[in-house]
């Protein structure tokens, strides 16, 4: 594929840096590599518009939210094919998952053991820190390949 990892960026100068799981999702990932390099970034539907924070007693009792600990976005317009279902093992903190058939996402700020695999998983941050976690929307994102 030619490439280091994905990169979610802002005009503000926040940028995520994702490192593909090619390993988990392969036809995803270079379905999303595809569209950054063919549309400079996911075009202008493409943004970050939901944040629910980490609420205290996370998985204490069996308690998962609401707030779901979680970031939520969309990459674009829908794949013109619908995509297979791929890797999805046990969501953890840093992983960013694909939403149904569709180009919405979410990186999670937690753990999610209750999800059970039910979603694929196509990437991972690395570094969660205050800084992102400050974040409540990006209105506009660019998605770049590094």
């Amino acid at each position: 594929m030619g490439m280091k990892g994905l990169e979610l960026r802002d005009d503000m100068g926040m940028q995520i840096k994702i490192t593909p799981r090619v390993d988990l999702a392969p036809k995803y990932v270079a379905h999303l590599v595809n569209k950054a390099r063919q549309e400079g970034g996911c075009g202008k539907n493409c943004m970050i518009y939901r944040h629910e924070p980490v609420p205290e007693n996370w998985g204490v009792n069996r308690f998962y939210g609401p707030p779901y600990a979680l970031l939520q976005g969309v990459l674009g317009d829908p794949p013109k094919v619908p995509m297979d279902f791929e890797g999805s093992p046990v969501v953890r903190q840093g992983d960013v998952c694909q939403i149904g058939n569709t180009e919405n996402f979410y990186i999670a700020l937690a753990d999610h053991n209750e999800w059970m695999g039910a979603f694929t998983v196509w990437g991972h941050v690395g570094n969660i820190t205050s800084r992102f976690l400050e974040k409540e929307v990006m209105p506009q994102i660019i998605l770049t390949v590094e």
